[in-house]
């Protein structure tokens, strides 16, 4: 009964915000980018929402947006700056802002548990392709694996007007990965031509991964699936992730190729 009435007292909450217009359109958009990517710091929500304004003017709505209960928020990960990640905090969809996407949503009162290095990676492709001028679309992890219809490790697909690339980031901070594995269940979602996959890039954490990688893609593989290897590193230092030659191309029946961009595989 408790959690019933603490339902309620949201749901009126989020009702009340509604009628009183107190979110913008640009607070509405960072929500659905919440529900999608799971995870933003502090410095991606600026990079991407408030690209004219300072990180304080950034901090200091989504400090209002977290009084309101639309956001919740945890300390960036100590290893984040390795990463390139932050600066802090790491924000979530609090249960106002879960409310708020969906009536209906099954409130999470704790919020997201686990390793948040690898969500906030998927976010920082998104946050590259965005400052790379693109007009994008973004799907999410859970959107993706129910289109799908299969449960593949991803972080997202990106589409712009010309083409579209799955991206996978998980195994770069948790390794353990079975990478043979990964292959078999991509060539599984071409199988029988049930469905062309789009391209499948795949971030290593460095060059004796990708080698081993693409040595497993290249003898394992069945499906008529295309990959894209690239180092984290690389993409660090990449700058402008769309016409960076960072890409090594993986096509079925071909020979891989180095130094290629997404603006060359996708040309407009």
């Amino acid at each position: 009964m408790a959690e019933r009435r603490d339902r309620s007292a949201v749901a009126s909450q989020v009702a009340g915000l509604g009628r009183q217009g107190c979110l913008t359109e640009r607070d509405d958009l960072l929500l659905r980018t919440l529900g999608e990517v799971r995870g933003l710091s502090l410095g991606q929500a600026q990079r991407l929402f408030w690209q004219e304004a300072s990180t304080v003017v950034a901090y200091q709505r989504l400090n209002k947006l977290r009084s309101w209960g639309l956001l919740a928020s945890r300390p960036l990960p100590p290893d984040g700056a390795a990463w390139g990640l932050g600066p802090g905090p790491v924000y979530l969809l609090g249960p106002a802002g879960q409310l708020w996407l969906n009536p209906c949503a099954s409130l999470d009162w704790r919020g997201l548990a686990g390793h948040w290095a690898e969500p906030l990676l998927a976010t920082e492709l998104l946050v590259r392709l965005v400052e790379s001028g693109l007009a994008l679309g973004w799907r999410g992890s859970a959107t993706l694996q129910a289109e799908l219809k299969v449960e593949l490790p991803v972080a997202g697909a990106a589409r712009w007007q010309q083409g579209e690339v799955i991206f996978h980031v998980v195994g770069l901070v948790q390794r353990g990965i079975d990478w043979a594995g990964l292959v078999r269940a991509f060539d599984q979602v071409v199988w029988g031509g049930r469905r062309k996959l789009s391209p499948v890039a795949l971030l290593l954490p460095d060059a004796a991964q990708a080698a081993l990688v693409g040595d497993l893609i290249s003898t394992q593989r069945r499906g008529q699936v295309t990959y894209l290897l690239a180092t984290w590193p690389a993409l660090a230092g990449a700058g402008d992730l769309f016409t960076a030659p960072i890409w090594q191309f993986f096509a079925p029946n071909e020979q891989p190729v180095d130094g290629r961009s997404l603006a060359k595989l996708f040309p407009g």
